[in-house]
């Protein structure tokens, strides 16, 4: 049985066999992220029009997304904080999402999140 093979080997490993048996990737191609960063952009600047710029910064692992809005305090403290939400692939949604909220003027000062790269890699998906 394949879950047997699984007894010793590092978490990664099984996360990835579990993945696997379940129908989730745990990557995806470029073009599929790209696709579903848009729907969430969609979805969430129709939910609320004070958003005025949705950011993606590309990864095969996740959708990142930073949305500008003028309706937040200010940031306390130079980092961008993402809220992390599951995978939906009942909405289109195959993989886990990090999307965080900055104020206009933050856009470029603020510390992104060591794994995303820098703000010359972020794709305006707000469209």
């Amino acid at each position: 049985m394949k879950l047997a093979r699984l007894h010793g080997k590092k978490p990664s490993d099984r996360l990835s066999f579990m993945s696997r048996i379940n129908g989730i990737k745990g990557e995806a191609s470029p073009k599929s992220v790209e696709r579903q960063a848009r729907l969430l952009a969609r979805a969430s600047r129709k939910v609320d029009r004070s958003i005025k710029h949705v950011l993606w910064f590309p990864s095969k692992k996740q959708i990142r997304l930073v949305e500008i809005t003028g309706d937040i305090p200010s940031n306390a403290d130079g980092h961008v904080h993402a809220y992390h939400f599951p995978a939906d692939p009942e909405k289109e949604l195959d993989l886990p999402m990090a999307i965080a909220l900055i104020r206009p003027e933050e856009k470029g000062r603020l510390r992104l999140p060591s794994t995303w790269g820098s703000w010359r890699k972020a794709v305006d998906v707000s469209g």
